[in-house]
């Protein structure tokens, strides 16, 4: 038998690189060499970790190993399909064999190829639990059965009852044979002769068909079980949710609901969300450029900044806290480094206010991908909101949670049928791992709001091309002229173009977003493109060039009329000083009840200076009906963008333990196209995974040649476990030590790595072989005993002792050397139940 540590030296580098991306707990820290690997990979909490993510199927095949392994039958890939009935199982996208089934186990190394077939890898059998494929344990009998475990020899013993006798007993072996293989019975059942049922239950237990493994208790025996079976472990794998649900009979009502919901229809609305939560977060920016958001002392957003950026920008509470949640998980919002309880936007949002906005989107949606925040905590049953970017709000599976969820949303919407059937597409992909319903319809609704998907299907293209060409090929192609009336509206049939929209945005209130733009020119949005730097005649040519009607007579007379009194006070730092344009606007603004808290003074001739600062000077007078500009030391007029951009601060860097900013922050952005599309995916490990592979096989090469541990991992020598040569289990400079069966042995270098220890008793565990172990008291002295190891798990190792007859239970810490003992195997104890 090959031992498991050989099995990874076997292994290539590509092999242990995707090993290493599978399961990333056994990569940190960094282990040592092939030895220190093994034990991780056996560890029973990275066993179960990684049973975690494996899918319905995948853990059907593993229980179909389990009961083939237990029997000692061939296990290669033939034998394994018709145990399984079945050659290929239907995946969300195509169907999937058999083989690509183990080549995902083996590339887990839940499982792997050895002399008998494929093998369970240490510790798997365990993780499984005792009634694999709803088999009973393997019974050992002193004697064996008075007939051949077949489905002939069930039906020879069942037809020497009676009638009544016999109908039961059917009927009892119907249900056990599938499982649950177990059966509650009277504790003085064979005793008992009162019904036919229980009359027939003795004879079964007599015959031999049922066991009475303990009084109360009957099961059906594993071997027993397959052959009624019919040398089968399943009726077929389970395919995924959507396959069953294309089987449904045909309606007029669900094919006029399809139809409705065309990737055309999909890829519209994901596009228009995208655009609207895009233009939401340039207001939420602007608004916290100029006045920053603040947060109370625990770190959340105080409540009365929730209710201002709602109030600001038009929208829900709810739509608000996810809005602040993006922009923090995205970087373009953190804290203020010198007034901590202030938000404001970073030089990275700066940046991200230029690009296109596709690249925008695809910056959001990375970002958000790779985040483990739970924005939907602070979201009550009541509409309420409280606690929006609370530090305690994050979860660290929820970025795997969402690369399943995208992986369900995506296939077509007519093979699913809404929130149940996601729910039930996510048990298939992840059986063994519990999804918390609220994260589930949680992240269906940040994605809905991203414009990620709609009506629970992903916009097509985002997980194969990724989110920034996806949008491109959505978005409909974008219009660049518009209709100005008379009553000052304006309407773009359409997407406005970059150009368009940056004018309206600087020129016009918008009203309403969609599948059209409307607007109105108000005096103040005129003067807020004077803000911008434009000038009248710069705007009006703009409308001009873009207005398919022209620009109406009352639209320039506004803007004409904006124009004469836009500038005529001018604001400056001293803290600030107010510069006017003449004596009758000096007196008019020095005379406003409004300008009397400002402490206003005058230097010179309609020059007045002021305590206040140039912020606070400029909303005031704009509130009191001026028209204001900004100017700097020399003169010109600081345009409102520079303005705002002065709040902009550095991004801080993120790293995985930072101490600093809010928890559960992505450490760097995920691509869409890295979300696999199915459980059964390739693995393509990064080259630094690649060059950790090559690291730990040449530590181990290093170890066999120099005969010592590599970085503290390794161990000395070699010993026969299992009838397989493995590295580190004789001491070095000294005789094997035999086993003395309680009695003090020789002193011998106590500096074998614990992983081999580890090693090699779950390796023994899963064999049912007889080991002998040293174990050094707290006096220091050296005891062997021969025991056959039952269970090894939490630091403690239990088994039996074969010469002594008695159960021990022994702390790992305390053993110092394990290896092969030259006695017999033990019989495969009945599983306790």
């Amino acid at each position: 038998m090959v031992s498991f540590v050989d099995v990874l030296g076997e292994s290539d580098e590509s092999a242990l690189a995707r090993l290493f991306a599978a399961r990333p707990d056994v990569a940190s820290p960094s282990p040592g060499n092939l030895m220190s690997l093994a034990a991780r990979i056996t560890n029973p909490v990275s066993v179960r970790r990684a049973l975690s993510t494996v899918t319905t199927p995948e853990l059907e095949v593993l229980d179909a190993l389990a009961v083939l392994q237990s029997l000692d039958l061939t296990r290669d890939i033939d034998s394994l399909t018709r145990a399984v009935d079945c050659t290929s199982v239907q995946g969300p996208h195509r169907s999937i064999t058999v083989e690509e089934i183990t080549d995902r186990l083996t590339a887990l190394f839940l499982a792997h190829w050895g002399h008998e077939g494929l093998t369970l890898s240490p510790g798997v059998v365990d993780a499984l639990g005792p009634l694999p494929a709803g088999f009973g344990p393997v019974i050992t009998r002193e004697n064996p059965l008075p007939f051949t475990p077949s489905p002939e020899g069930v039906a020879h013993i069942l037809q020497g009852l009676t009638p009544e006798r016999r109908l039961v007993a059917e009927r009892i072996l119907e249900q056990l044979i599938w499982g649950p293989p177990l059966a509650k019975v009277p504790h003085d059942l064979m005793t008992r002769a009162s019904t036919v049922t229980h009359q027939a239950l003795q004879d079964m237990v007599t015959s031999g068909i049922l066991t009475l493994t303990e009084p109360g208790r009957v099961v059906l025996d594993r071997e027993l079980a397959f052959a009624l079976r019919g040398h089968r472990t399943h009726r077929g794998l389970s395919n995924y949710p959507s396959a069953t649900h294309q089987k449904q009979a045909f309606s007029p009502e669900s094919a006029a609901h399809t139809m409705t919901q065309d990737s055309h229809s999909i890829a519209s609305a994901c596009s228009a969300q995208a655009l609207s939560t895009l233009r939401l977060t340039e207001e939420l920016l602007s608004l916290w450029a100029t006045t920053p958001g603040t947060a109370v002392r625990a770190g959340t957003l105080a409540a009365r900044e929730l209710r201002r950026i709602t109030e600001e920008l038009s929208i829900p509470a709810s739509t608000a806290a996810l809005l602040v949640e993006f922009s923090v998980a995205a970087r373009l919002v953190r804290q203020d480094d010198d007034a901590p309880h202030d938000f404001v936007p970073t030089l990275m949002a700066c940046t991200w206010l230029d690009l296109p906005p596709a690249q925008r989107w695809e910056h959001l949606v990375q970002w958000w991908l790779g985040s483990s925040r739970t924005p939907w905590s602070c979201l009550n049953d009541d509409g309420s909101v409280r606690g929006v970017l609370d530090p305690a709000h994050h979860q660290p599976w929820i970025p795997h949670l969402k690369e399943q969820i995208l992986a369900v949303l995506a296939p077509p919407f007519e093979q699913r049928g809404g929130h149940h059937d996601l729910t039930a597409a996510l048990t298939w992909c992840s059986p063994r791992r519990t999804v918390p319903s609220e994260a589930v319809a949680g992240i269906v609704m940040e994605a809905t709001q991203l414009g990620l998907c709609a009506a629970e299907t992903v916009l097509p293209g985002l997980l194969t091309v990724g989110p920034r060409e996806a949008l491109e090929a959505a978005l409909p192609e974008p219009v660049d002229t518009c209709i100005i009336q008379g009553d000052l509206t304006v309407l773009v049939p359409g997407r406005p173009s970059t150009r368009l929209d940056d004018l309206l945005a600087a020129s016009a209130d918008i009203e309403s977003h969609g599948g059209a733009v409307t607007g109105r020119f108000t005096a103040a949005s005129v003067a807020r493109a004077f803000d911008r730097g434009m000038s009248s005649d710069e705007l009006l040519g703009e409308l001009e060039q873009l207005s398919i009607t022209g620009v109406p007579q009352p639209l320039k007379y506004l803007v004409a009329d904006t124009a004469r009194t836009h500038g005529a006070v001018r604001v400056g730092g001293a803290s600030s000083y107010v510069r006017f344009a003449d004596d009758a606007t000096a007196a008019a603004a020095l005379a406003h009840s409004a300008t009397r808290g400002l402490g206003l003074f005058e230097l010179a001739p309609r020059v007045v200076a002021s305590s206040a600062s140039v912020s606070q000077v400029t909303q005031t007078l704009k509130d009191a009906g001026f028209g204001v500009v900004v100017e700097d030391s020399t003169g010109a007029i600081v345009l409102a963008q520079d303005a705002g951009r002065r709040r902009f601060i550095p991004v801080r860097p993120v790293r995985a333990s930072s101490p600093g900013g809010t928890p559960g922050m992505a450490v760097e952005p995920r691509r869409c196209q890295d979300v696999p599309e199915a459980a059964f995916v390739p693995l393509h490990p990064s080259e630094g995974l690649l060059d950790l592979a090559r690291v730990v096989r040449a530590a181990s090469v290093g170890d066999d040649r120099e005969g010592h541990p590599g970085n503290g991992d390794g161990v000395h020598g070699h010993v026969v476990v299992d009838g397989s040569v493995v590295p580190g289990s004789r001491w070095p400079g000294g005789e094997q030590v035999e086993g003395s069966g309680g009695t003090s042995a020789q002193p011998h270098r106590l500096n074998e790595a614990g992983s081999a220890h580890l090693v090699r008793l779950r390796a023994a565990i899963d064999a049912n072989a007889v080991v002998d172990i040293d174990i050094v008291d707290s006096r220091g002295t050296i005891t062997t005993r021969t025991i056959v190891p039952l269970t090894l798990d939490g630091g403690r190792l239990r088994g039996r002792d074969t010469r002594r007859d008695v159960d021990l239970t022994i702390a790992v810490h305390r053993i110092v050397h394990v290896q092969e003992s030259g006695e017999l195997p033990a019989a495969p104890p009945s599983a306790s139940l």
